[in-house]
């Protein structure tokens, strides 16, 4: 069994090892788009059969785990980890540089020369580069100043509201101390009410006594 999952491990070291070298001569293929094309195949054919050896790879290392102990397995499981980086790394590189000879092809015109794209910097001269720079520039410092004018438009605002809501709060306060005056006020002037009621409860009074001691002294 490990000697199984040792030559797999093998297969998958020299296949990681033919994209790498395939992929390092791809990059300097760039003007040459037929070769540059039969390279990526190449590597598209080995990176399907290099997925197809770790698929068997890993499906070797549940047996290993079975048949050879803790301590194998953890070493191969390492090596297939470190397998799977490098596939994976390689896949990813090839999967960048195709979108990148795919722009190429697209820019460069029936002259071999390069098609200047307005939406893409790359295809820019320097002074565009320069002009597109100082319109942002421009841009941003316009829209810092936009900005500045709202945040002191709103200071503004607030300093206004704050001034409204201490004039009303003034204004409350003298209402509230008018209320308490009148309240005042008219408790003075039910206590007068009742004491004017009691006197004249009292004069009438003593008006039944005189008439009554007047209609005594008659009699």
């Amino acid at each position: 069994m490990a000697e199984e999952i040792s030559f797999l491990s093998e297969e998958l070291t020299k296949i990681c090892g033919e994209m790498r070298k395939a992929l390092d001569a791809v990059h300097k293929l760039k003007k040459k788009p037929e070769q540059r094309d039969e390279k990526i195949e190449f590597i598209q054919e080995r990176m399907t059969r290099a997925k197809d050896v770790y698929s068997n790879y890993r499906m070797e290392l549940r047996e290993v785990l079975k048949e050879c102990g803790r301590a194998t397995y953890s070493q191969y499981e390492q090596a297939g980890h470190k397998h799977h980086q490098t596939i994976t790394a390689i896949g990813q590189e090839l999967e960048a540089f195709k979108e990148q000879a795919n722009r190429t092809d697209l820019m460069v015109g029936a002259d071999g020369k390069m098609q200047r794209n307005k939406n893409d910097a790359n295809t820019w001269s320097g002074n565009e580069v320069i002009e597109k720079a100082r319109k942002i520039q421009t841009e941003s410092k316009a829209s810092v100043e936009r900005s500045t004018k709202l945040v002191s438009k709103i200071e503004q605002t607030a300093t206004d509201t704050n001034i409204t809501l201490k004039a009303q709060t003034d204004q409350m306060r003298t209402i509230n101390d008018d209320v308490v005056r009148v309240d005042t006020a008219l408790r003075r002037a039910d206590k007068e009410i009742r004491s004017i009621a009691r006197r004249m409860a009292t004069d009438k009074m003593i008006m039944c006594l005189v008439l009554l001691l007047f209609l005594a002294i008659i009699g």
